[in-house]
């Protein structure tokens, strides 16, 4: 569950932060292609920040599942 949670956006540099109070979950991780963490970047940043999906490519490669 999460609660209180807030994305900040900077369009100058194009990264964001997403803020939160708790976030607690089970599950597997799997290690995924680059593709697939662009992929799923975008859908975030289309869900929580609609007006903007740019994000700044550095952030993709450092996330590996």
């Amino acid at each position: 569950m999460d609660c209180n949670h807030e994305l900040y956006y900077r369009e100058s540099n194009m990264s964001c932060n997403f803020r939160y109070e708790s976030v607690v979950g089970t599950g597997r991780v799997e290690i995924v292609s680059e593709e697939e963490k662009e992929k799923a970047l975008t859908l975030l940043m289309n869900h929580y920040h609609p007006e903007s999906v740019k994000f700044n490519p550095k952030f993709v490669h450092i996330h590996s599942a």
